[in-house]
């Protein structure tokens, strides 16, 4: 968890071929799935945005981070420490205000293959990070 809602770390323990594009086909899937399933249910598809509804955001950027798991047997949640942490929980939060589902970081981006269509946002500069963040909508 990294605030209010879940993290997931991709290429740990063992490295993946293509991260980058792992990590934002997996990003676009869970926001399509979780919007089918609202419809299904009969409630309104998801929305980016302030004060526009049900909103799903998801902030991606790769790095190295410190793992510790604390806990006992039957429950050992583990709680991943880092810059990058902190830059993906940023871009996060930043999808309620640029309107875009899914937020990547330039090292992503520029990992990413021709295929993968993005759309460079303004750098922003978030709280808690030293240099503006070079932002991109992937989805």
């Amino acid at each position: 968890m990294i605030g209010d809602g879940p993290m997931a770390i991709f290429g740990a323990p063992l490295p993946l071929v293509d991260l980058a594009g792992a990590t934002v086909r997996a990003a676009r899937e869970r926001v399509e799935q979780f919007s089918a399933e609202r419809v299904e249910a009969g409630r309104v598809p998801i929305r980016i945005g302030i004060g526009i509804g049900i909103g799903i955001g998801i902030g991606i950027a790769p790095g190295e981070a410190v793992a510790d798991c604390t806990g006992t047997r039957r429950r050992a949640p583990c709680t991943w420490v880092s810059e990058t942490v902190n830059r993906a929980s940023r871009l996060e939060a930043h999808t309620r205000t640029c309107g875009h589902a899914v937020l990547i970081d330039a090292m992503t981006a520029g990992a990413l293959g021709k295929g993968d269509v993005v759309e460079q946002l303004v750098d922003t500069q978030f709280h808690g990070i030293a240099a503006p963040v070079e932002a991109y909508a992937a989805a």
